[in-house]
């Protein structure tokens, strides 16, 4: 879908469906394209950090992450059991499988996410205020990637040149 659109000339769903497949598959191929796009399009908020990969690649590869977890924790569990039927000390391996077991609740509950967006119309307006009476901070052209903090309403409070800004949801397509 990405070579259709970018051939019709539309970069800002061309980068939209690239972002989707590189969170599928965290392909530096697909970054180096976009990155290309963006700059070609003098467009904001396509710098990717290693977080960012690091959080594609966790993504693309779950099931794999998921299965190590699970062998991890089977094999502590049947090392605890086996000291304790041989009556030799539990605390170390009991002590490995419950930081094991904490570190995998918080990487599952709270951990490595963070919501992006493309604004996807030209003339959006970002606002001081979630209100259509806020102060206009500036008006902007489709294609840019946001950091979505977080949604009011109608309302997308988002990170606009370090600063907090809102948008309007109809201007705006979330990536992950």
């Amino acid at each position: 879908m990405a070579f259709i659109k970018e051939n019709e000339g539309d970069f800002t769903n061309t980068l939209y469906y690239l972002n989707l497949y590189y969170l599928f598959k965290a392909d530096k191929k697909v970054l180096d394209k976009m990155m290309d796009l963006a700059s070609d399009n003098e467009l904001k908020g396509y710098k990717f950090t290693d977080a960012e990969f690091f959080f594609a690649f966790y993504h693309a590869n779950l099931y794999y992450v998921f299965g190590g977890v699970l062998a991890t924790f089977i094999f502590l569990l049947i090392l605890i059991i086996k000291n304790k039927i041989n009556k030799r000390d539990v605390l170390i391996p009991a002590i490995f499988l419950t930081s094991f077991i904490a570190l995998f609740f918080f990487t599952i509950n709270f951990g490595l996410d963070s919501q992006k967006g493309i604004i996807i119309n030209d003339h959006s307006f970002l606002m001081e205020q979630p209100s259509a009476g806020a102060n206009l901070i500036e008006e902007v052209g489709k294609g840019h990637r946001v950091e979505i903090i977080s949604k009011n309403d109608i309302w997308y409070e988002i990170l606009w040149d370090k600063e907090t800004v809102y948008i309007r949801e109809n201007n705006l397509v979330l990536i992950n």
